[in-house]
């Protein structure tokens, strides 16, 4: 994979162009002989750049983080995806993602249940300092 200074062909990146607009896309090319690169406008405050290729200087643009978070049911279908395509490790992968969604919801749960049960402890001391 082609790659200038930091940044791969492929990557997400979000940077501002000629006039300061902003924009998101993924570098397309580089430019030989110069500092720039290709970038495929995916969304822009400019709309009239979204689904361009633009040419940007490498300095006027940063990479995006690849962190990218699946609700539970779309990994239940990744996860059908990786067994019908028998890849083992990918079925890893998705069922760690999936265990840790599921470690998210119930602690999200207990802690709903925490604050309810402290809520109800405040009002009943509310109630007796009152009488």
């Amino acid at each position: 994979m082609e790659q200038l200074g930091n940044h791969k062909v492929g990557a997400w990146i979000k940077g501002k162009w000629k006039n300061g607009e902003l924009f998101h896309g993924f570098i397309d090319s580089y430019e030989p002989f110069s500092r720039s690169v290709k970038v495929r406008v995916v969304k822009s405050d400019n709309e009239g750049l979204e689904g361009k290729t633009i040419s940007v200087i490498e300095s006027k643009i940063e990479r995006l983080g690849t962190t990218i978070t699946y609700s539970r049911e779309a990994i239940l279908n990744l996860i059908d995806v990786a067994l019908l395509i028998k890849d083992e490790n990918w079925f890893k992968e998705l069922s760690l993602q999936l265990e840790c969604v599921n470690e998210k919801e119930e602690n999200k749960d207990s802690s709903f249940t925490i604050k309810k049960e402290n809520e109800i402890k405040l009002e009943h001391k509310n109630q007796k300092g009152r009488r």
